[in-house]
């Protein structure tokens, strides 16, 4: 074991003695989350207990007493909640990995421990979640125990560092960063301009994640898929049972993590803790190519890391840390490449297998994340082939193949029984999927040509020309080019992207998982080709900055800022639109909960906006119909017999069902309640025939 570890060790030995304070408590009856609906408590009545009050966004603040004019309010007679949402995080992000890492002797470097111990917690705890569930005995009292038995086991492997100093934990990475400065000493000022530009971007990129992250902390499950799937099915775990629909295949890895969170509390009112691991994947990515760039001492991983935090921001925008599934299966997908690349140090045989099994491990975590993942379960064996194990001298053929098939079966034995599992009930008319829309009916009838063509177009509206030219076509072609990254893109970029462009470009969030591929390449292939090459040296082009004249910089300044003021309505009008996106459920919801608060809705709703099952109150009056076909909204007014209807979702002047409802409006059937941008709460008069 690493020296560096002593002080985490200290920080879980306090915290051992805070979880058995707090496991007396819960075992007393007074360590659950009691959060009672009180619609009829009077202003200023509340006990000492503190409020958590719920506005109309759906937004969580705390006081004193209870104001009038609120709908909701929860009574918090638990003053340990917040410890309890720490150590929540603790299990689900880092401890049962960080006894793995140290198990496995794979501490040698802080960046290296704290972001292995991520991954691998999130793959422990999905099958310890996964047992206690099918055992029935998935409760707080059980979970504690475990919480208790991982800090005893870590204070028992890392006995022998107890006393260690602080400084300790950096050593490792106090090593590198020194021979890179020493590696700076020795360069000319050319190149060590380079090596500082290319490292200072790998730290914007990282001061950048962590910001984004920052700034979402306390926030909750605002976009679709999380509110509406994601999160409900985390909850049905915390609620001891197998989430039942799960639309055929859609793999539980985050739900199951994130429902330790709401198990710790014994209750799922509060998000913020769940919500807060989704924020994570994105620095962690960043991370990873930091310390690839430190261990091996290659600028084009500080390049990489820059690129992909520009990619994922640029293409994802608000979706990087929504709660969404897709950054956190490209998570997996760099955590397996950086697995099976050699760590910087001698390996020995142990260590060769321990990284081999490591990143089926992680392969397979990414089947077990998204759909999407299943991918890494196909591909990754044969890129690590390509990338680390065939010009590997140490290795024999035999070797190879034994590396490949011990890879190749590690990621089929964890990714695969849950695949088989969806399939058994899918044959018995247990659940249902939804391949067949994904594939086939989103498309709207495109041909594979239509679909390619549209997809390519999404990658321009999103992104620019000029950097969708930059970053697939050259990156791609330069990366085919690069010895280094040609497996890569031979077995990783380019077969995805056509798999998304053909089957899967109805939403951009697909490709979320080939993006940090792109940055790697990008980095990697401008690195070594470009300027390591000679097309643009560091010498010859500063040279020939130097040598430009001033009044000819000054030109070129001028149009520089003439070209970014051409260029910037586009990036701005895109980032306006995905801020539209981000907000277009809170008007709704602060429509809805307007009109029930003056007593102008009530009854039954009929509407296509899922969110609304999952509001406080409003949930009771959802009545899910869909708004796409004419028939069936027709049959469904009359089957239902709602009061309301809220229609949600874009409204064609041309199309039947709009030109039904105006009809409707017309002639008196339907009476325009309110309306908050293309949604339309509408109040049945007269019922359909």
């Amino acid at each position: 074991m690493r020296g560096y570890t002593a002080t985490a060790i200290r920080t879980c030995m306090l915290s051992a003695l805070i979880v058995l304070c707090v496991g007396a408590v819960s075992s007393a009856g007074a360590g659950s989350f009691a959060a009672d609906q009180a619609d009829a408590l009077p202003a200023g009545k509340a006990s000492n207990a503190g409020i958590i009050l719920v506005n109309a966004a759906g937004w969580m603040e705390t006081s004193g007493k209870a104001p009038s004019g609120n709908i909701l309010w929860l009574t918090v007679r638990d003053h340990t909640v917040f410890l309890k949402g720490i150590l929540s995080l603790v299990q689900i992000a880092f401890l049962p990995g960080l006894v793995i890492v140290l198990l496995l002797g794979l501490n040698d470097g802080l960046l290296r421990t704290v972001v292995l111990s991520f991954g691998l917690s999130m793959i422990f705890n999905y099958h310890i979640v996964t047992l206690l569930v099918l055992l029935g005995i998935y409760k707080s009292s059980v979970v504690y125990g475990i919480f208790l038995v991982e800090l005893l086991l870590l204070l028992y492997v890392s006995r022998r560092w107890l006393s260690a100093p602080i400084s300790v934990i950096f050593s490792h990475d106090a090593i590198r960063m020194g021979a890179f400065l020493g590696d700076l000493r020795q360069e000319d000022a050319e190149s060590r301009i380079h090596s500082v530009v290319t490292f200072a971007a790998a730290g914007i990129a990282i001061v950048g994640c962590l910001a984004a992250a920052a700034g979402k902390i306390g926030s909750t499950f605002e976009h679709w898929d999380a509110v509406v799937s994601w999160n409900p099915w985390a909850v049905e775990w915390s609620q001891n049972r197998m989430p039942y629909h799960t639309w055929g295949y859609y793999p539980q890895l985050l739900p199951a993590n994130w429902s330790l969170s709401y198990v710790f509390l014994s209750g799922s009112e509060l998000q913020f803790f769940p919500k807060a691991v989704a924020l994570l994947f994105a620095p962690a990515i960043v991370l990873l190519m930091l310390d690839l760039g430190m261990r091996k001492r290659d600028r084009g991983f500080f390049l990489a890391a820059a690129a992909t935090a520009y990619l994922l921001f640029a293409f994802l925008g608000c979706f990087v840390t929504s709660g969404y599934a897709d950054v956190p299966v490209a998570f997996f997908g760099v955590a397996a490449l950086y697995a099976i690349l050699p760590p910087g140090t001698d390996e020995t045989g142990e260590t060769k297998r321990i990284s081999i099994v490591l990143c089926g491990l992680l392969c397979a975590a990414g089947a077990i994340t998204k759909q999407a993942g299943l991918y890494l379960v196909v591909a990754f064996p044969v890129m690590a082939y390509l990338v680390a194990w065939k010009d590997n001298p140490t290795m024999t053929t035999g070797d190879r193949v034994r590396a490949f098939c011990l890879c190749a079966l590690t990621a089929i034995a964890v990714a695969v029984p849950w695949y088989v599992y969806k399939f058994i009930l899918l044959f018995q008319g247990h659940e249902r999927g939804n391949i067949e829309y994904l594939l086939v009916g989103i498309h709207g009838g495109r041909t594979l040509a239509e679909r390619f063509v549209h997809g390519m177009s999404m990658l321009i509206n999103h992104m620019g020309m000029i950097p969708f030219l930059v970053f697939f076509p050259a990156t791609t072609l330069a990366g085919l080019i690069c010895k280094k990254t040609r497996g890569l893109v031979l077995v990783v970029i380019i077969p995805y992207f056509l798999i998304w462009a053909l089957g899967f470009s109805y939403d951009g969030r697909n490709l979320a998982f080939v993006l940090p591929f792109l940055g790697i390449t990008f980095g990697l292939s401008l690195e070594h080709l470009i300027i390591r090459r000679g097309i643009a040296r560091p010498s010859h082009l500063f040279g020939w900055i130097m040598q430009i004249k001033l009044g000819h910089a000054m030109v070129i300044a001028l149009l520089l800022a003439g070209l970014a003021s051409w260029l910037l309505p586009a990036g701005l009008l895109h980032k306006l639109h995905f801020e539209r996106l981000q907000n277009r459920a809170d008007r709704i919801n602060r429509l809805l909960y307007r009109n029930y608060e003056t007593k102008r809705l009530y009854g039954k709703v009929l509407t296509n906006y899922q969110i609304m099952a999952h509001l406080p109150i409003l949930k009771d009056m959802y009545e899910y119909q869909y708004f796409g076909d004419l028939a069936r909204l027709r049959s469904g007014i009359r089957k239902k017999a709602p009061d309301f209807l809220l229609y949600s979702g874009p409204r064609e002047p041309g199309g039947p069902v709009y030109q039904y409802i105006m009809k409707k409006i017309e002639r008196g059937d339907l009476e325009i309640v309110d309306k908050a941008g293309g949604t339309l709460l509408l109040k049945v008069v007269r019922g359909d025939k």
